[in-house]
């Protein structure tokens, strides 16, 4: 009889252990294993309006696409494509007509339903007026 609960309780303790594993083993998605935090979204927009003041290397905004070009003392991130003010300035938007070069094969493969004039926004930072300030200086 004692043989029989022995056998009866290391099959009950291995069932138990086999039920263990299995809870364990979905507690957790494979996401929450690889990360175990929810990851930040990352939000694009442009931060500056026209008629904004911005500093040098001041950011304007960020894009996920090409949405606007970079104009007259505006750098882009090639890496992520976020637009800055190379000089100190006011911000100003435009949207400027594009002459493509229709013999270029990348333009073929791109643009080869748009036969329609086409236009890209850009966005320009106009620098700050210098003060004039003059010396004369005696010719010999």
């Amino acid at each position: 009889m004692a043989s029989f609960l022995k056998i009866k309780t290391d099959l009950f303790s291995k069932c138990l252990r086999d039920i263990n594993y299995s809870q364990l083993r979905m507690a957790k998605s494979p996401a929450q294993t690889q990360r175990g935090y929810k990851k930040k979204q990352r939000i694009f927009s442009l931060n500056k309006i026209p008629g904004d003041r911005v500093d040098e290397r001041m950011m304007i905004g960020t894009q996920k696409h090409l949405n606007y070009f970079p104009g007259l003392n505006c750098g882009i991130n090639p890496r992520d494509k976020s637009l800055y003010a190379i000089t100190a300035g006011t911000i100003y938007y435009s949207i400027e007509r594009v002459q493509l070069n229709t013999n270029n094969p990348l333009v073929q493969q791109y643009f080869v339903n748009k036969i329609h004039p086409y236009y890209n926004k850009y966005i320009h930072v106009i620098p700050d007026k210098l003060e004039n300030e003059f010396r004369l200086v005696d010719i010999v």
